[in-house]
């Protein structure tokens, strides 16, 4: 299946965590942001007409809506397949140097606990892994790990460099996403926080510009 399909097709449906959903509730089809508009929104970033000069610019302005805060999920942590949801006594290495294994015996709590990106192949059916494993081949974070086969004493990793520039234009585009609970095709519930869906809304900006 298309990749980028399968990405606006979660993101399709992880967008309804925008609304006013409330826990409990049945999620519906027909909420207003579809694929359709968020490739859109992504157009009007790129199209956009910026007013540079300083002395024509407002003294003051308000947003319909106002931007969220969140990680720029930076690669010296693996990207979105960082496991920040992994609890306290966690070692830094074991959040971004795990074993991709079949979710069947997982606990919901550890599920909770898993990456956005595992998040995001559990929930496609995708017990492969395939995104945690481009984002660790993108980041190249094992190169960084000491004990693993890839170790590099020599790489390094630039600590300023992460998705922060699709995470501006997400944080921009879309309202501030709610934790929500979602089924994968075997009927696996997958939990994913209001973090994690900022992950994945920023990972679809930044591969969206790769198309």
């Amino acid at each position: 299946m298309n990749r980028t399909f399968c990405i606006l097709a979660c993101l399709n449906l992880l967008s309804l965590s925008c609304s006013e959903w409330k826990p409990g509730e049945t999620l519906k089809t027909g909420h207003p942001i579809d694929t359709e508009k968020l490739l859109q929104a992504y157009d009007s970033f790129q199209t956009a007409e910026y007013l540079r000069d300083f002395s024509k610019l407002p003294l003051e302005a308000s947003l319909p809506v106002v931007p969220w805060t969140d990680s720029y999920w930076p690669d010296y942590q693996g990207g979105i397949s960082y496991r920040w949801k992994a609890g306290t006594g966690v070692s830094e290495a074991s959040r971004m140097d795990y074993k991709l294994e079949d979710p069947s015996h997982y606990t919901a709590e550890q599920i909770a606990r898993l990456s956005p990106a595992e998040k995001y192949d559990l929930y496609l059916g995708r017990y492969d892994y395939p995104t945690t494993r481009d984002e660790r081949k993108r980041t190249e974070i094992l190169k960084t790990i000491k004990g693993h086969e890839s170790y590099d004493p020599n790489f390094k990793i630039d600590k300023w460099n992460g998705l922060c520039h699709a995470w501006a234009p997400a944080a921009l585009t879309f309202r501030e996403p709610r934790a929500v609970t979602l089924k994968n095709p075997q009927g696996l519930k997958i939990a994913f926080g209001s973090s994690d869906v900022k992950a994945l809304l920023t990972y679809f900006m930044d591969r969206t510009a790769d198309i």
